[in-house]
């Protein structure tokens, strides 16, 4: 029976002793201080594109090439204690990450983009339900077939799975993003494993075309493209076979909204294309002005953020409903920094507000200015559209349950095992 136990709207479900093992796969720019034990597998490397190895619930990678190297050891969510990383200029400090964890405490990983699903211990959990996965469950449930899983990705129609050995498995209504794996126009219940997808590291969903990134550093796109160019490569507007986006071999990061993509460069510098948040259209990556020293990108609808390691947050794009939580409600075509908010830790952006999860495990989202959400200690926070163009947001707590609410003033919270 449900109880509340943190305000009136709150409830618990207690969560099985099962999820016991953490950690999952994060690649780091190299200036990146946030990495370190309690964060995610450890991952070191040398050269060209992201080189990973780690302990913890995933399995370990490793590799060399050209891209950024990083160590770490264990964990969950945005990272964690005691990590350093050396770029070109140097080793670079920011706010502490969240605090480390083991067992229950990093076992659970919220799907990006649309925040029904999440990953534990290898295995997948939805608490929403159905071939779109638009019904709300009364409980979570387990995906079957899925016993390697490191990451999900989400649009409002389908859900993708990373598996530990790089493939992708995906469920849902198929216009264009689910490859070859699902007839146009019809939908699977089940996830199926997308033909051709191979070596990915991180996944990143929208309605019609899904990216990843691979270890090498390049960035693959697939689905098709609507009233912009959505897949990186000029003259491709639709293809169930990935292309790889011109001009980016040194990605660490890739985020994709409504009709436009992000890349988080080894730089620290953040490239898009598509239909740009801030006007026009580009069919290949064109750098953001105005953002350096990033560590991590989210885009959403109409807007889109980075945070740099300092534990600032940089919004830019439209702003009608205050989605840049600069206090104003002005378009903004250069990034400006969300009030009050220097010790983030990780950042996720949805179509009409964004939230992030800040030193300690406080969560704060906007849509005018940062309010801070009422839920125990978290380790990992998404926000994404759930049904009918509603946005909704969901937190992994330090105790491996989910803590979910559907206004950025988190109003109704629900908390509940897996």
């Amino acid at each position: 029976m449900l109880r509340a136990i943190v305000a009136p709207f709150l409830h618990v479900v207690a969560l099985p002793a099962a999820l016991a093992a953490c950690g999952y796969v994060e690649i780091a720019p190299q200036h990146d201080t946030s990495g370190g034990t309690g964060g995610g597998p450890a991952v070191t490397g040398t050269g060209g594109g992201p080189a990973v190895t780690g302990t913890g619930g995933g399995p370990a990678v490793t590799g060399t090439g050209g891209g950024p190297a990083v160590t770490g050891t264990g964990g969950s969510g945005a990272g964690g204690e005691g990590a350093s990383s050396t770029g070109s200029t140097g080793v670079s400090t920011g706010p502490a990450p969240a605090p480390p964890c083991s067992g229950a405490d990093c076992a659970v990983r919220i799907a990006e983009g649309a925040p029904k699903c999440a990953v534990s211990a290898g295995k997948g959990f939805c608490w929403w339900g159905g071939d779109l996965l638009g019904e709300r469950l009364t409980a979570a449930r387990p995906v079957e077939g899925l016993d390697d899983v490191v990451a999900a990705s989400a649009s409002p129609a389908h859900m993708c799975f990373v598996h530990a050995d790089g493939r992708v498995s995906c469920q849902g209504l198929n216009i264009g993003q689910l490859g070859q794996v699902v007839p146009f126009g019809e939908r699977s219940e089940g996830p199926a494993v997308l033909p051709d997808v191979e070596g990915v590291v991180q996944l990143a969903s929208d309605s019609f075309h899904i990216c990843g990134l691979v270890g090498s550093g390049n960035v693959i796109c697939w689905g098709r493209s609507t009233n912009a160019p959505l897949l990186g490569v000029e003259g491709v507007g639709q293809t169930t076979v990935p292309v790889t986006v011109t001009g980016l071999d040194d990605a660490v990061q890739v985020a994709a909204g409504d009709k436009h993509t992000c890349a988080l460069r080894a730089t620290g510098e953040v490239v898009c294309w598509g239909a740009l948040v801030t006007g026009g259209e580009a069919a290949t990556p064109v750098r953001v002005e105005g953002v350096e020293g990033a560590v991590e990108i989210t885009a959403g609808q109409h807007h889109d953020c980075a945070r740099l390691a300092s534990g600032k947050v940089l919004c830019w794009g439209y702003n009608e409903r205050g989605l840049l939580g600069d206090g104003t409600r002005e378009l903004r075509s250069e990034p400006v920094e969300v009030l009050g908010l220097d010790d983030a830790i990780q950042v996720s952006a949805g179509s009409r507000w964004s939230c992030a999860l800040r030193q300690g495990g406080k969560v704060v989202c906007w849509g005018t200015t940062p309010q801070e959400i009422d839920i125990p200690e978290a380790v990992h926070v998404s926000v994404g559209v759930v049904r009918s163009n509603t946005d909704g947001a969901c937190a992994a707590l330090a105790s491996g349950e989910i803590a979910c609410w559907s206004s950025p003033v988190g109003h109704d919270v629900d908390v509940f095992g897996l």
